[in-house]
């Protein structure tokens, strides 16, 4: 029987990563999510969101852009997907978009810094290839999704928009308009579980990606309830990342099992040491009369317990005297 590697934390992820890949470059399921982020696209039926996009052979998988944002002095970002979205009226390339999924949830103050410099390099990579030199018109608009997998109860089936506008200042204004200016656009989606949820994006999203659910009820769910049938392709993808999930829940609790019985076994040695050394502290004080820091240090008692045997040693003593 050949044992199976234990995956690194960086190669789960990019395992994940190219697993969320596959299930959200899927138009139908793409198009629900384009719904809710691009205001141009609200109230807009599946068909005419499909036409927004470039589409594979197939008519469905959406064809992306090159992941890989390269930068000789700083270093390469990988993204999950990057595509272009065409908007109503217009063939020109209007909206560039990339899609995240993160399975690790980050709370801190500082987590849109990450989805805002995600979004500068998209805007930086579009120099020599949107426009040439200084001819700025044509930077197109970047809108950087995050697909957060694990957040906590409270935020789960939100949605969060942060966007860059201008406003005059009412102490200097002299009734001017404000240029437009909104070219960054992040939009943070807590998924939550199964059967929440009001909105049909996220309905769609937390069938997806529970891994509770058996791929046969959420292939129904999602051909009844919301119209889309689930290819191989999408369930190979869904598949990946429970198998991933699961592998890392196994992981963790394996990992958790190891630390608690190591330390349960460091406190029973500590225990018994604490326990023995009173006993002895004891036995000196009582055989020789010595005050407890001479007793103890005669015994050498170590820094780490010595506080606690003290304690247990006053402790006996004063039962002992009104005994």
């Amino acid at each position: 029987m050949v044992k199976q590697r234990t995956l690194t934390e960086r190669e789960r992820r990019d395992k994940l990563d190219q697993a969320f890949k596959i299930i959200m470059s899927d138009g139908y399921i793409l198009a629900p999510v384009l719904r809710e982020v691009i205001e141009e696209l609200r109230g807009k039926d599946t068909a005419y969101i499909l036409g927004c996009l470039d589409l594979g052979k197939d008519r469905r998988t959406v064809v992306m852009r090159n992941t890989e944002s390269p930068s000789v002095t700083k270093g390469p970002v990988l993204k999950d997907t990057v595509f272009d979205v065409h908007l109503p009226d217009s063939r020109m390339v209007k909206v560039i978009m990339a899609v995240e999924g993160e399975s690790r949830y980050d709370s801190n103050q500082f987590a849109c810094a990450r989805y805002i410099y995600y979004a500068a390099r998209l805007i930086n990579d579009q120099k020599g290839i949107e426009f040439e030199g200084d001819d700025y018109r044509d930077l197109k608009k970047v809108i950087v999704v995050w697909v957060n997998l694990n957040p906590p109860k409270r935020d789960m089936n939100s949605l969060t928009r942060y966007r860059f506008t201008g406003e005059c200042s009412n102490e200097f204004s002299i009734g001017k308009g404000v240029r437009y200016c909104d070219y960054i656009e992040l939009v943070e989606i807590c998924i939550g579980e199964s059967g929440e949820g009001s909105p049909v994006m996220m309905g769609i999203l937390n069938t997806l990606f529970d891994s509770e659910i058996p791929n046969e009820s959420k292939k129904k769910t999602m051909q009844e309830k919301y119209n889309i049938k689930l290819t191989n392709r999408i369930l190979r993808g869904i598949d990946k990342m429970t198998s991933l999930t699961e592998q890392h829940l196994e992981s963790l609790t394996k990992k958790m099992y190891e630390e608690w019985h190591e330390e349960g076994i460091q406190q029973g040695r500590e225990l018994e040491s604490i326990d023995s050394s009173v006993k002895h502290v004891l036995a000196l004080i009582s055989k020789q009369g010595c005050p407890i820091d001479d007793a103890m240090s005669i015994l050498g008692i170590e820094e780490s317990i010595a506080p606690e045997v003290r304690r247990q040693v006053e402790a006996r003593l004063d039962r002992a005297r009104y005994e």
